[in-house]
């Protein structure tokens, strides 16, 4: 790996940034000089570590050690990459991936259900699957965990007695999706998804109506607290396009160094503030369009809870033609 060429083309990006270049523009200049998409998947990897490394609050910000201030894209941006994202192209998949890494963010509100308000905080890897089976004997090519697949008609609560004995010889409720895709795109029993980042809400002094209407440094100062759902984007299999908008409770948290484990007992289901149904996932919205600052979110769709959760790798079919789940649940 070239790290004095990815140096080179980060410092160029700074450059770009203080001429308030958008992202696109820069997005498109930083692609076009590297050489493959293998050398470019390598450059985001390293434009991401820099980027947290340069920008953490523990190094000082001094006159002899300045730091130049991290770009940060609009909302309006992050909305347009999402919503123009090719998800079976990896050019278009690392380009979102490289947004949401970004150490910094924008408010990203998503609206208001009954009174309470919701954002956005960007975040690719939130969840993980249910059961990491390994890769083994299957030549479709894996897709990174920002990617995953979700199985509607299996029951696969976290603290069932019987997850233990599950993990360790594999889900006896699933079966390996056929080489072709073609029967596992888009089913009724599961789908695929990317991750977009953190369900919050807003627990501040401001009523709902101030809320709308207050300045946006005081929507941003919060506080703001995590519901343990992940936003999710389903994803069409077969075209790679954008679609519904669904919130997948986070099953298996990370803790402070990184490993997940599942909640206690105590913590099987997820709960919306003002909402105290105990659900797995719930589709918020019919498209990104529908959301945004303010906006209420439609009640009709909440009601329809789905509390299966099972989350499983994605691959490419053997032909690459289509995203699929690696394991699809047994039809019943």
């Amino acid at each position: 790996m070239d790290t004095s060429k990815f140096q080179k083309l980060l410092d160029k990006e700074h450059a770009l940034l203080f001429e308030e270049k958008d992202f696109e523009f820069i997005f498109q200049q930083t692609f076009a000089a590297l050489g493959s998409k293998a050398e470019y998947r390598e450059f985001v990897k390293f434009s991401t570590k820099c980027q947290f490394e340069r920008h953490s609050r523990s190094s000082p910000n001094t006159d002899s050690n300045p730091r130049a201030p991290p770009y940060i894209p609009s909302c309006d941006e992050y909305f347009k990459v999402i919503q123009e994202t090719n998800y079976r192209d990896e050019d278009h998949l690392n380009r979102l991936i490289m947004m949401l890494d970004a150490p910094a963010m924008p408010y990203i509100g998503l609206g208001k259900i009954f009174r309470t308000h919701y954002r956005l905080s960007p975040n690719p890897r939130v969840l993980a699957p249910s059961i990491d089976l390994p890769h083994r004997n299957d030549p479709r090519q894996l897709l990174p965990e920002t990617l995953l697949g979700v199985n509607t008609n299996i029951w696969h609560p976290v603290g069932h007695p019987d997850l233990k004995r599950r993990r360790e010889r594999g889900s006896d409720e699933t079966v390996i999706s056929v080489s072709s895709g073609e029967t596992d795109v888009d089913d009724r029993n599961g789908f695929v998804f990317h991750q977009l980042g953190l369900l919050e809400y807003y627990e501040g002094p401001l009523t709902t109506e101030e809320f709308v209407k207050a300045p946006l440094q005081q929507i941003v100062d919060g506080p703001w607290q995590s519901t343990g759902f992940a936003v999710v984007v389903k994803i069409s299999g077969a075209k790679g396009d954008p679609g519904e908008i669904w919130i997948i409770f986070n099953f298996k948290p990370e803790d402070e160094d990184g490993d997940r484990h599942a909640w206690e007992n105590e913590t099987e289901w997820g709960q919306l503030p003002e909402h105290n149904t105990n659900c797995g996932m719930v589709k918020i919205a019919d498209s990104l369009e529908e959301l945004g600052h303010g906006k209420n979110i439609n009640r009709d769709i909440l009601s329809k809870i789905a509390s299966n959760v099972d989350l499983v790798r994605v691959v490419k079919s053997s032909l690459h033609r289509f995203i699929i789940r690696r394991e699809v649940g047994k039809k019943k």
